[in-house]
């Protein structure tokens, strides 16, 4: 079913591009604007905001006293 959706998108997307003539080069430009903001912006603070709630509980470091003190087994600090 999400190939039948995807296969309808795409060609009413192109045939509005055909009928309003649009220029290709600059849909490509906007095609690249969009992933230059996605690798810039979006995923750092995806990355940021995984690290900010991360789960204590996923394991210990060996090595590592001061992060392996905090673990609490079976508790997300997520929830709060």
């Amino acid at each position: 079913m999400k190939e039948v959706i995807y296969y309808v998108f795409m060609i009413v997307a192109s045939t509005v591009v055909y009928i309003l003539g649009a220029n290709f080069q600059l849909l490509y430009s906007l095609n690249g604007s969009v992933i230059a903001f996605s690798y810039v912006l979006v995923i750092p603070v995806w990355i940021h905001l995984k690290c900010v709630w991360f789960d204590r509980s996923s394991g210990t470091i060996k090595g590592d006293d001061e992060w392996n003190s905090q673990i609490v087994p079976n508790k997300c600090l997520c929830q709060r």
